[in-house]
């Protein structure tokens, strides 16, 4: 009892700090103008979730999209790496170190993965944290050669810990070697609709390449009504958003399309560090389990409410996946 009487005198001190910000549900008032709306673009998995030797020529172009289409249309984005993706036979490979160095070059930030893109959720705070490290070492290079930090860090499957002893522990390293953990809010499904449109691509079946495609940018857009709901619900007005996407060829293809849709949806794009910024990523967050769920889900269950989960993609896409590409939820 005396323990709890403790914890409880801590987590209000940090409250009345405003270190932790309480989240409430909130009445609403009037819809906000959608011209208020923002958004920061994310991308997983760089150089790319998947290289095949002989397919390197492809990612190339495929990440030469991303970049163009972020350039051309000034957005800044932060891609993260997972550093066992330069590697061929467990050589280094230059050519996949290229395309970092194509990404810096064009104004985009890096950010740390893991080396090996390892569950925090299935592995031991010291083999994760290990990582965490392993994971630096030639991203963090190629940054300092730019003069730029190595500053944020992304949870692999947004599995932040099956308990708050491994959760914390993760954060207090994370902060200690300088890294911001970075939050999402528009959590999707598009790495199960990229497993899919590569076996698609793999079997020339362009029908079904843009079956998938169509029902990938109707699921963005559901992905990100939850997200405008459910922070309306928990804040009483939207918040600035962080989405997730993969460095994979249905991004690659989609992109455009994509970017005009959240355009369309009243957004402009700005920073991660920006969003950051805001008090309601201060909100209060004792989110454990096994799920990979965005940061507005995390602050939901926090209160104790029970939102709906998010989003999941139709029959036939999970079907065309398979067990490999939806069952990793």
């Amino acid at each position: 009892m005396y323990t709890l009487k403790l914890l409880f005198a801590a987590i209000t001190s940090l409250l009345l700090a405003g270190i932790l910000m309480p989240v409430q549900a909130q009445t609403p008032q009037a819809e906000p103008s959608q011209s208020q709306r923002s958004v920061v673009i994310t991308i997983d998995d760089l150089p790319f979730v998947a290289i095949d030797d002989e397919e390197l020529p492809a990612v190339q172009d495929w990440l030469k999209t991303f970049i163009a289409v972020l350039t051309e249309n000034q957005i800044p984005a932060v891609g993260f790496v997972n550093e066992s993706r330069l590697f061929l036979q467990s050589e280094l490979n230059h050519e996949r170190v290229a395309l970092l160095n194509d990404w810096l070059d064009a104004g985009l930030e890096l950010g740390n993965h893991t080396y090996s893109h390892v569950s925090l959720n299935q592995t031991s705070v010291e083999a994760f944290t290990d990582d965490v490290i392993q994971g630096e070492i030639i991203t963090k290079t190629l940054t300092a050669e730019k003069g730029l930090p190595l500053r944020y860090f992304r949870h692999p499957f947004l599995h932040v810990g099956r308990d708050l002893k491994t959760r914390h522990a993760v954060q207090a390293f994370l902060s200690d070697h300088g890294y911001t953990i970075a939050p999402v809010t528009i959590n999707n499904a598009d790495w199960v609709f990229g497993h899919a449109y590569t076996k698609a691509r793999i079997q020339a079946d362009t029908e079904m390449m843009q079956r998938i495609g169509t029902a990938y940018l109707s699921h963005i857009e559901h992905s990100f009504e939850y997200a405008e709901k459910l922070s309306f619900d928990l804040f009483g007005s939207e918040i600035s958003h962080v989405l997730v996407l993969h460095a994979n060829s249905l991004n690659a293809d989609f992109f455009e399309e994509l970017l005009l849709l959240i355009k369309k949806r009243g957004y402009h794009f700005t920073s991660l560090e920006q969003v950051l910024g805001e008090k309601a990523y201060r909100s209060l967050d004792t989110y454990t389990g096994s799920g990979g769920d965005s940061w507005l889900y995390h602050w939901a269950l926090s209160v104790g409410l029970r939102p709906e989960k998010e989003p999941l993609p139709p029959s036939f896409v999970r079907r065309l996946a398979g067990p490999t590409g939806f069952n990793k939820y």
